[in-house]
């Protein structure tokens, strides 16, 4: 795992000391950011993820995410908008390119992990966990491997977030944070095993190599276990 600190300013105390939990003064008063009404208030990963209030329901609420400038992360978010179809798993979002770093805005979504599936149906309950392997199956389709799928990485969309931002669909599931992704040359069954990069989920038998189509569909079985 790469514990080297980001290529950008972070967040300061007013001593000037480091505030790990902290908003970067320049992203806070980002020009884009102010021009599109985003108030940053909260860190959701430090560093990385930021948000606006997401716990006042009298409008939308945000996530902005910093791209690293080594990753495929942008690339891949700027491939899937340009198939906007219903099957598409990709969170619809807004990609900041004027300036180094890149910035990602998307609608601010809870993880499935947060559904009440003891109120739920079982045919609701089957119908999310066959949506998180039909995104799989189309990203795949398309040499995307995604590389960290686990439960803050899937996403879902509801009533209340549907109101403010008419591209969600209710109870559809969304998969985001491509960070470590890669755009695969070759598909499944064809492509060879690669060198896995740090996930969420550890590999069985300590292993460092796995088929990343495959690596994929054992972490979602993993995350359903």
């Amino acid at each position: 795992m790469d514990t080297s600190p980001p290529p950008w300013p972070l967040g300061r105390n007013p001593d000037g000391t480091l505030d790990v939990l902290g908003i970067p003064d320049w992203l806070k008063y980002h020009p884009e950011l102010i021009r599109r009404g985003i108030e940053l208030c909260e860190t959701l990963k430090p560093s990385y993820v930021f948000a606006t209030n997401w716990r006042d329901d009298s409008g939308p609420a945000h996530a902005v995410k910093i791209l690293e400038p080594h990753s495929e992360e942008a690339t891949i978010y700027e491939r899937l908008a340009r198939d906007p179809g219903p099957s598409n798993p990709s969170i619809p979002c807004e990609l900041i390119r004027s300036e180094q770093p890149f910035l990602l805005v998307m609608p601010y979504l809870f993880g499935i992990e947060y559904v009440p599936y003891s109120r739920r149906s079982l045919s609701y309950v089957l119908g999310v966990f066959l949506q998180a392997v039909e995104s799989i199956e189309y990203l795949h389709a398309r040499h995307i491997a995604h590389l960290d799928m686990c439960v803050g990485n899937i996403l879902i969309a509801s009533d209340d977030e549907v109101k403010f931002d008419p591209r969600l669909v209710a109870d559809k599931v969304y998969i985001i944070d491509f960070h470590t992704s890669q755009q695969i040359q070759f598909g499944p069954g064809v492509q060879r095993a690669i060198s896995l990069p740090f996930s969420q989920e550890r590999p069985p038998l300590g292993l460092k190599h796995f088929d990343p189509y495959s690596w994929n569909v054992y972490c979602l079985g993993k995350l359903w276990k």
